[in-house]
């Protein structure tokens, strides 16, 4: 038996209840549980992670908006000098 967490969604979903989860999968391995701190510095990390994750897609959709209105200006441009 493994506990099951391969991605960071899994051990997020494992961090629930405050880490019950995860501590009962650890222990049914029967392995040491996290302590405290520990769960509190992983559920840390998680919320970084996707605060990081976030920042990325809003940059990148930023990006492409400017893209996009780029080309379009770029079109306008070009149907007004073709007329």
């Amino acid at each position: 038996m493994k506990a099951g967490i391969t991605s960071l969604a899994d051990l997020e979903g494992a961090l629930k209840n405050n880490g019950k989860h995860l501590n009962e999968q650890v222990a049914a391995l029967a392995f040491k549980k996290f302590h405290t701190k520990t769960l509190v510095d992983l559920k840390n990390y998680i919320q970084d992670e996707r605060m990081q994750q976030r920042h990325k897609l809003q940059k990148l959709e930023a990006q492409k908006k400017e893209q996009l209105q780029a080309q379009l200006q770029s079109s306008r441009h070009t149907l007004k000098t073709q007329f």
